[in-house]
């Protein structure tokens, strides 16, 4: 029972970064990505409105 224990405790490798990304860079990365895809949301609804609609006439002088 203590070697499978040992085994699991070996095999786990607890607390390594293999990307060496702290929680704050992280964070403020999935920040940046979030704010980034909300604004071309916002943009390419506009765009799709702005298209969307018929262009009124323009009147004659």
């Amino acid at each position: 029972m203590a070697t499978e224990a040992e085994a699991i405790v070996n095999d786990w490798g607890g607390g390594v970064h293999p990307y060496r990304v702290g929680h704050r860079k992280l964070g403020m990365w999935l920040f940046i990505m979030s704010d980034s895809l909300t604004f071309s949301a916002l943009l390419i609804g506009y765009a799709y409105v702005r298209a969307s609609n018929v262009w009124p006439t323009p009147f004659k002088f």
